[in-house]
């Protein structure tokens, strides 16, 4: 399946010197994450609106071109397997097809049509679903915009009682920036304070309905909710989230006729704690090798992200696919050898409890027979 089978062609776009104002009001009105920014048809940039309504700044005051970022390109003829390492790579929800000029935009959304047709449709969505932090329903919409800031996500559950009654996503933020907008006859002290008393509303005022589904559904199961939402939940064990980006992520991984191994996020760093990194994956696939036949594939994503502190903070991810069954691990360290070794720790304690549990089965089956 190629780009132009699944892009948007109708592109809703700004241009640099635009203001946020109006790329804001594109944005709530198109439903939109991401807009990109052209200057006489040329890609200039993609504006992301988490990066705008997680900063204090006056969205009238600000160009588009100046808070755009660079992101790679893909084009209509490209396969959607490159775009989905493509995307997973840059760690955007969107990116822009140029073939010369703009002709299109790909979204996760969009590439998670084509779930089913890699056989990953019947995966239990426990196994892909990761811990969501949560706020209650009387907390503040600014706990919400603190934890976009801090963990790097667009959305945050809201929960009461055990429930998940709603979710505040950054479309919903969006009403965050009306209070930094200078109207004729306020001045700055009214518009800080209006801010002010914006950010303490409780979430209950901000959230939209959420997409709870059972933890016994399928990847298949959830792929109209991503599609329509962008996220699904799942309550095992606390609050677990589901995105468009874990079915990527399996879409990129998934099942091979040999051993897969995909570590994505890696771009930005130094060649010495790469080949560190490949070392550590290389050594935990020849030890599995060892105990478990027909290993299918080991998918590592790394995020890296400011949370305080002299150094950078390590998210790492890591899904392991096996005969056995698919296993999940997850980490975080301000040493990224540290968190890629923790996680892959992890994995192996897991398989290790697995394995026991089916020699104890085997042998406990083997007693049984002889005594018959």
């Amino acid at each position: 399946m190629k780009v132009k089978d699944l892009m948007v062609k109708n592109v809703i776009s700004v241009q640099p010197e635009d203001s946020l104002t109006i790329a804001l009001n594109k944005m709530r009105d198109g439903r939109l994450n991401q807009l990109p920014v052209v200057e006489g048809g040329r890609y200039v940039g993609m504006l992301t609106l988490k990066s705008i309504v997680t900063r204090n700044i006056n969205p009238a005051q600000i160009k588009c071109g100046s808070m755009c970022s660079s992101t790679p390109t893909v084009r209509s003829g490209d396969d959607i397997e490159i775009v989905i390492s493509t995307m997973l790579n840059a760690g955007v929800r969107a990116l822009p097809v140029v073939d010369d000029n703009l002709v299109g935009v790909i979204s996760e959304t969009d590439l998670i049509r084509a779930a089913t047709a890699v056989g990953i449709g019947g995966l239990p969505i426990s196994k892909i679903a990761t811990d969501s932090e949560f706020v209650m329903k009387t907390d503040s919409v600014a706990k919400v915009k603190k934890i976009m800031m801090n963990n790097n996500v667009s959305r945050v559950p809201v929960v009461d009682a055990g429930k998940v009654i709603g979710v505040v996503g950054t479309l919903d933020m969006i009403r965050l920036t009306e209070g930094k907008r200078e109207l004729p006859g306020r001045s700055s002290e009214h518009v800080e304070k209006e801010k002010l008393n914006i950010e303490s509303t409780p979430v209950i005022n901000f959230m939209h309905n959420p997409s709870v589904v059972s933890k016994n559904a399928t990847v298949k199961d959830v792929l109209a909710s991503l599609t329509r939402y962008e996220e699904a939940f799942v309550l095992e064990n606390g609050v677990k989230i589901i995105t468009p980006k874990d079915v990527l992520e399996l879409m990129a991984s998934g099942p091979k006729s040999q051993v897969h191994v995909d570590v994505i996020g890696m771009g930005d760093e130094g060649p010495l704690l790469t080949a560190k990194v490949d070392k550590s994956v290389s050594d935990f696939v020849t030890r599995m090798n060892k105990s478990i036949a027909d290993i299918q594939y080991l998918f590592l994503h790394v995020e890296k992200y400011d949370k305080g502190g002299k150094k950078p903070l390590y998210s790492i991810r890591a899904r392991f696919g096996t005969p056995i069954g698919m296993f999940v691990a997850r980490a975080e360290e301000r040493d990224a050898i540290t968190a890629v070794q923790e996680v892959l720790h992890s994995l192996e304690r897991e398989i290790e409890h697995k394995t026991g549990k089916a020699k104890s089965a085997r042998k406990k089956s083997r007693v049984l027979k002889k005594r018959r």
